[in-house]
């Protein structure tokens, strides 16, 4: 999830309106796919394996079922389901009362999103090597693996968006939801906490590239970059796994 998930719209939207303004809604769409159709099938993974990791006696088909029951009930499947519901009951837009309270809520998400990432940033001292290579491999992963799949996708289903536009979705930084995500479920916060805003960092670096001087008649050598940034990322998280020693990073 946190490498694949590319959709932080705290961000995103901003650099959307600036870079892409008549493509906001593609961002908004996507991140409603991204939590109504890709999340719920990691979030079941999700559940599938806690039940695995503590040695569950209840079959297969019993485990699956109560995972599917929890990712339905799980908020961020659920409100979002809402969203899209009251999009299509208010398709001019929603009453004020509901528009005022969707504001507030949006706005709190992020917030907290990024203050319990700030309180894992002052612990990273405990991050291992080990722990900081892998944040390393999922960063690099995300940055080559999205932004082409996108690309290579987009014609099968008859997107005819720019192919800067699509890189640019693709390389969307990790949500610090996410972070809080896996600090909930305790699964490797000491490795999310390091790449959430480690790939905020190269993914806006690299969505802002279109707008370096030079850039459009370089097309090329942008898309180069971006290959060769994430090939780094990768190959260093792969060298740090490799080396056997758990020295700390301060």
């Amino acid at each position: 999830m946190a490498a694949s998930h590319s959709f932080d719209v705290t961000l995103g939207v901003p650099l959307a309106k600036e870079l892409y303004p008549s493509t906001e809604a593609y961002v908004y769409l996507n991140q409603s796919i991204q939590l109504v159709i890709i999340n719920p099938v990691l979030l079941m993974l999700m559940d599938v394996g806690e039940a695995s990791s503590k040695g569950s006696t209840a079959s297969g088909t019993q485990v699956l079922r109560k995972a599917m029951l929890a990712t339905m009930r799980n908020p961020l499947v659920v409100l979002t389901a809402a969203g899209i519901a009251a999009s299509q009951i208010f398709p001019a837009g929603l009453p004020t009362v509901l528009a005022a309270l969707a504001t507030q809520v949006s706005q709190a998400g992020p917030c907290l999103g990024f203050l319990s990432l700030g309180f894992a940033l002052g612990a990273l001292g405990g991050t291992t090597r080990t722990e900081a290579a892998h944040a390393a491999v999922l960063c690099g992963a995300k940055l080559a693996l999205m932004p082409w799949l996108y690309r290579n996708v987009a014609g099968l289903v008859g997107c005819t968006r720019s192919e800067g536009f699509l890189t640019f979705l693709g390389a969307l930084p990790a949500s610090a939801s996410v972070y809080s995500l896996c600090l909930t479920r305790q699964l490797s916060p000491r490795v999310v906490g390091p790449l959430v805003p480690t790939s905020m960092l190269l993914s806006v670096v690299l969505a802002l590239a279109p707008l370096f001087p030079g850039a459009a008649e370089a097309r090329v050598a942008e898309l180069t970059l971006g290959a060769t940034a994430s090939a780094s990322v990768l190959a260093l998280g792969f060298l740090a796994i490799s080396l056997p020693s758990r020295t700390k990073v301060d």
